[in-house]
């Protein structure tokens, strides 16, 4: 079990008067520094363990509520005192999500129940279901909370790190593009021509240029604004960013509301005011044609009596309504166009790729081409563990030094 009594607690004892079985408790109140009596009463032996041991962490802790002595309402308090005011809305809805996963293994189960045995079946459960991928993200997120009820009181171990985790199911391909793909997308770039007909449609290929020429994050792409945007002295350029864009949210009944889009005040892995710059990689001609972009962009709310209130690059024009509140382009609109553009343009099949997977194309890209990699991994806003990782295994492949970055395009 979670809990288990105290070794000083006497055995509950049978009344066959009134056919019940009885424990009377005297724990110390941690404020007061008084015993409490407390007389508990149940049909089965078990029945009064579990409540003497709810009654005992109440008072060590200073009291639950009855409500909070279930599983399901103890991880909806986890999450929303300890994650919600510390993560962006789309991470609070995961977390969310899965607490729904949760709650329809252990329905109305109370939290003496959260024990090794009840959340390895969990786990081998959610093994004939879910990828190795997901059953990590799964995991990390357990493991937190059952963290929290050791850090309050209701657990006295966390037993999450003997937790075998399995996976019945394949791991699904993640595609990227290979090296001549890749030029054959910059290619097509270079020659696409925005014009003042194909404009709306036109802001998805901006997003692709600005993915494949930074490898930023493709919230950081939505967030990316016109004053984000520099050149150094040889006309090539790059963003120097803080922030990223949070997308809207759909509501989940009872927990989230709609949430609409809006910046965050920090990027992944920085703290609040910090800013990253993502390497010298695009090249003039792309900058050119941002700047001609943003005159057309211009040129087009004006028409429309509309405004940019957050100067972004990458402002949707397919809702005007959208626009007016000042919204980028969806990551569903911009894969939608990158998909049909693989397939009539280049004939190109992929079972998954989405525009998150140009940031790895963009590092797959590069990384043979710079010689000291870990300025790649730090200008992609890698943690510096990650980072670290991700060095050691290339490290024996490339010389360590720096030199101004020739692009290949």
């Amino acid at each position: 079990m979670g809990l288990s009594m105290p070794k000083k607690t006497k055995e509950p004892v049978w009344k066959s008067d009134i056919e019940m079985w009885f424990l009377r408790i005297q724990p110390t109140d941690p404020n007061t520094k008084k015993r409490v009596s407390l007389s508990l009463y149940g049909k089965t032996k078990e029945e009064v363990v579990e409540k003497s041991i709810i009654e005992l962490r109440k008072v060590k802790t200073g009291g639950y509520s009855d409500q909070l002595d279930s599983i399901v309402d103890a991880y909806n308090n986890f999450i929303r005192l300890q994650i919600k005011p510390s993560v962006a809305t789309a991470t609070y809805r995961q977390w969310v999500l899965l607490g729904n996963k949760l709650f329809s293994y252990v329905k109305k189960d109370i939290l003496l129940k959260w024990d090794y045995q009840r959340v390895q079946a969990i786990f081998n459960d959610l093994g004939k279901q879910y990828s190795k991928d997901t059953i990590a993200h799964y995991y990390h997120r357990l493991s937190r909370f059952t963290q929290y009820l050791v850090d309050t009181g209701v657990l006295t171990n966390n037993f999450m790190g003997s937790i075998k985790r399995t996976s019945t199911q394949a791991e699904k391909e993640k595609s990227i593009l290979q090296e001549k793909q890749f030029e054959q997308l910059i290619d097509y770039i270079q020659k696409y021509e925005v014009t003042m007909d194909n404009l709306t449609s036109s802001v998805p290929i901006i997003a692709l240029g600005i993915s494949i020429f930074t490898g930023m994050r493709s919230a950081e792409v939505f967030g990316t604004t016109w004053s984000d945007l520099k050149v150094d002295k040889e006309g090539q350029g790059y963003f120097r960013i803080s922030r990223y864009w949070s997308p809207a949210q759909k509501p989940v009944a009872g927990i989230i509301e709609y949430s609409p889009g809006k910046f965050s005040n920090h990027l992944k892995n920085r703290n609040a005011g910090e800013y990253r710059e993502t390497l010298h990689t695009i090249p003039n001609w792309f900058v050119d044609k941002l700047y001609r972009f943003q005159k057309q962009q211009q040129t087009f709310l004006k028409s429309y009596h509309l405004s940019n209130q957050n100067h972004l690059i990458l402002l949707t024009l397919y809702n005007h309504n959208s626009t007016q509140t000042s919204q980028p382009v969806s990551a569903g609109q911009v894969g939608n166009r990158m998909k049909k553009l693989f397939k009539n343009e280049f004939g190109w099949k992929f079972k998954n790729m989405s525009f998150y997977r140009m940031r790895a194309s963009y590092e797959s890209y590069w990384i043979s081409k710079i010689h000291d990699p870990m300025i790649l991994f730090n200008a992609m806003g890698h943690s510096g563990e990650m980072a670290y990782k991700k060095y050691i295994q290339i490290t024996n492949e490339h010389q360590r030094k720096s030199e101004k970055i020739q692009l290949p395009y």
